[in-house]
């Protein structure tokens, strides 16, 4: 897995999905105790759709923050989600 570049931890409001580069990334989202609850990947152009996807059609009650993670490929970054879901073992991510 190699991580390039990532977010700090971002309020889950529709601004900050806004904000989030059109890359090959991971994200995740977690409570207000930041505990991760969501693991997903996305190819190149993207993680902006898939964060906005879940906004508007799911509506988690306990999501308060989002972060993402860009990778250097769509390999690493299902790779980086598997990992994660494993060690974080998210609520809304079967295990």
């Amino acid at each position: 897995m190699t991580i390039v570049k990532k977010s700090d931890y971002l309020w889950y409001t529709v601004g900050n999905v806004d904000k989030v580069p059109e890359v090959t990334g991971v994200y995740a989202f977690l409570t207000m105790s930041k505990r991760w609850l969501y693991v997903g990947s996305a190819g190149a152009g993207r993680p902006r759709g898939r964060i906005g996807e879940h906004w508007r059609a799911i509506g988690w009650p306990d999501v308060y923050y989002f972060r993402w993670f860009q990778t250097d490929s769509e390999d690493s970054a299902r790779a980086t989600q598997r990992e994660w879901i494993e060690k974080y073992k998210p609520k809304y991510n079967e295990h």
